[in-house]
């Protein structure tokens, strides 16, 4: 496989590369020597961790093996939905951004700074359920959000959404567009303990 990170596709299935190649180019690796029971084996992009390494999964639910692995190591399965039109401009759109801000946070604590969608992999998800949506690393965490949403920031220069992470706790994430890229805000974050 020689595509690049921008083009993979959170929800899209890969193939781990066959044994003789864990073989030959990571032999001591951890991951490789994980990945060793699985080669050939179709799975799910769940995710990226550090930037560049692949979480995958055999589904797409969090449960069951769950395998971190480098572009390197797997091989796109053809024959599989491409992402809309729609969503490929809209990433398309945020990449010539360059910038825009970020917050992830609940009630106790949360964080936010500048996003560089030049360098932060900025990406189409493939739902189960067959929607799509746009992943975004916000504060080192996965959100998606749908083509509404990322209309609604350039529409309106700020879009939020939040979900029930418990049920006495909601999760916030909001964008924002950045007009003067010559301040750009640094990152910060807070936390506060409850009793």
């Amino acid at each position: 496989m020689n595509a690049e990170l921008k083009d993979l596709v959170i929800g899209r299935k890969y193939r781990i590369k066959p044994e003789e190649w864990f073989k030959n180019n990571n032999p001591d690796d951890y991951y490789s020597k994980k990945a060793l029971g699985y080669v050939g084996k179709e799975m799910i992009l769940h995710e990226l961790v550090n930037g560049s390494t692949l979480v995958f999964r055999e589904g797409y639910s969090y449960s069951g093996t769950e395998l971190w692995l480098n572009i390197n190591d797997v091989e796109e399965v053809s024959g599989q939905p491409n992402p809309s039109k729609q969503i490929i401009d809209a990433i398309d759109k945020l990449r010539e951004e360059n910038y825009i801000y970020g917050y992830d946070g609940g009630p106790g604590g949360g964080g936010g700074g500048t996003i560089d969608t030049q360098k932060e992999h900025i990406l189409p998800v493939l739902e189960e359920n067959g929607s799509q949506s746009i992943y975004i690393e916000v504060s080192s965490l996965k959100r998606t959000f749908t083509i509404d949403k990322i209309n609604e920031l350039f529409s309106k220069g700020e879009t939020s959404q939040s979900f029930e992470a418990t049920k006495y706790t909601t999760i916030r994430t909001d964008l924002k567009l950045i007009k003067d890229k010559s301040k750009l805000p640094e990152r910060s974050s807070w936390e506060t303990m409850r009793d």
